[in-house]
């Protein structure tokens, strides 16, 4: 009798479940401002579901970002400004406030929110020396940092199954930096030696984002 009970518990949440509006899509967001910045291009696929329909929605999300940052609020800068790729996975959640109706057209605006966490790949910046001899710049390489997204713009619905999305995004980022800053050898052309320094930085920025959805 238990097990019938379950059963039909784990049914009915099931179906509504797949009842609720479920969506996967693409987004991509690029520079808006951002001191610390030279450039900036998020790549985002995320896939949510309204558990609320029209009011409240939750999901999960996966970020590639390729940057280039401006060296001149480092304390002890490379040569040139550094690049960097980070992979950020994260949960997202969307509210809703009030839909519009214009004819056919459905628009939702919503603000929300998505933390996670980052890996940052290695950036190496070469001096005016053969390769074997370069400045290391890790952000957040040895261990995992953490981001935070304010999120805010609207999603226009102009037919099922396809839905286009556009707003802005604010990300709240200060990773500490770690870098090994070589001695270099003039007459060798090598490396003698390295200093290790470490120092927290500012990459908080604000970015326009664009993308697609396909609605199931």
């Amino acid at each position: 009798m238990k097990t019938k009970v379950v059963f039909c518990i784990l049914l009915i949440f099931s179906t509504q479940l797949l009842s609720q509006d479920f969506s996967v899509g693409f987004n991509y967001s690029g520079l808006i401002s951002g001191k610390n910045y030279k450039s900036l291009s998020f790549y985002n696929l995320e896939a949510e579901y309204e558990f609320m329909k029209d009011i409240l929605s939750a999901g999960l999300s996966a970020t590639v970002s390729d940057s280039r940052i401006n060296k001149s609020f480092i304390k002890n800068p490379p040569p040139d400004d550094p690049y960097e790729s980070s992979l950020k996975v994260g949960v997202q959640t969307k509210y809703f406030p009030y839909i519009i109706k214009i004819d056919s057209l459905i628009i939702k605006p919503f603000i929300g929110i998505e933390m996670g966490i980052y890996n940052s790949i290695g950036i190496v910046t070469y001096l005016n020396m053969p390769s074997n001899c370069a400045e290391q710049y890790f952000f957040g390489r040895n261990k995992a940092g953490f981001f935070t997204n304010l999120n805010f713009g609207s999603i226009f619905y102009p037919e099922q199954p396809l839905s286009v999305i556009f707003g802005f995004k604010f990300q709240i980022n200060n990773p500490t930096v770690k870098y090994d800053q070589p001695i270099c050898s003039e007459t060798e052309y090598g490396q003698i030696g390295e200093i290790r320094r470490t120092e927290k930085v500012n990459l908080n920025v604000l970015v326009w984002n664009i993308g697609f959805r396909v609605n199931f």
